[in-house]
């Protein structure tokens, strides 16, 4: 089973709380287990229940989990600065494995940033991304270069190449200097930053074996280009639904374990993720 969320999972449940939480506020928050967090975002009329598993997963739930009598410190540190402030933005960083929802507006607002790959982090910053406090510190852990007071390093992701730059002749260069046994796949994931799922999907929408070489494949790059690009035009034009956190992952309490299995993704949410990412 798929235990994590990948980057065009975590592009497309971006694009659900954008839209559905924008202008809830956060309730209350609670602590699950010492890795997982449940936020409580309310309207007068509404609630919405989203799930923050440090490292592994983030997403719109419709179950209230049971959770502790005592929260942890981290927690009522979370509750101290954001209770009651807005959800204002709901934003991935480039194309890396990261959320930051933005709470409160102006100098007032304050960040949370989850981490959602390796072991994964979740930290709070106030609005000029200064780190109050984090769920892994580098005090304690000796693989988190964070610390409390440092400023979170929001511009060292990775950024995503857009359709227009990837031009016959930049995908032409990468190809030249490919290294000897990396394949197609390989390379365009490492180049594009778009996510691996993407990728494969327009290869095989090329008829271009994703495993193939890339050394051998210089002569297809104008076709691999033209034809990439009309896969990703064609996935606007047919995305007709907005993704829903059930296409992108599937509620532990609702199936197995966390996340959809591999290979879960279909069609409408490879296309509904190109039309985010475009």
């Amino acid at each position: 089973m798929k235990t994590r969320m990948s980057s065009l999972d975590i592009a497309c449940m971006a694009s659900v709380l954008q839209r559905q939480a924008i202008g809830y506020r956060i309730s209350n928050i609670y602590d699950i287990n010492p890795r997982t967090y449940l936020l409580k975002l309310a309207k007068p009329d509404s609630k919405i229940f989203v799930v923050i598993e440090s490292g592994v997963r983030f997403h719109v739930t419709e179950y209230m989990r049971e959770k502790g009598n005592v929260p942890s410190l981290f927690t009522l540190k979370l509750r101290k600065h954001v209770r009651t402030r807005r959800i204002e933005a709901v934003d991935q960083l480039g194309s890396d494995r990261i959320v930051d929802l933005t709470c409160g507006s102006g100098d007032a607002a304050y960040h949370i940033i989850c981490e959602l790959y390796g072991t994964g982090n979740v930290v709070l910053t106030d609005a000029n991304y200064n780190i109050l406090t984090l769920l892994r510190n580098g005090k304690h852990d000796n693989d988190v270069r964070l610390h409390v007071k440092d400023v979170y390093p929001r511009h060292d992701f990775r950024e995503r190449v857009r359709g227009s730059d990837a031009t016959p002749a930049w995908l032409a260069g990468k190809l030249a200097h490919a290294e000897r046994g990396m394949s197609l796949r390989q390379l365009l994931n490492a180049q594009l930053g778009v996510g691996k799922e993407i990728v494969e999907h327009c290869l095989l929408e090329c008829g271009l074996p994703p495993n193939s070489k890339a050394l051998s494949l210089a002569a297809l790059v104008p076709h691999l280009v033209v034809q990439a690009g009309s896969a990703a035009e064609a996935g606007k034009a047919e995305s007709a639904q907005p993704p829903t956190e059930r296409a992108v992952a599937v509620d532990a309490a609702e199936a197995d374990p966390t996340l959809a299995a591999p290979g879960a993704l279909d069609r409408a949410t490879v296309e509904a993720g190109l039309a985010a990412l475009s």
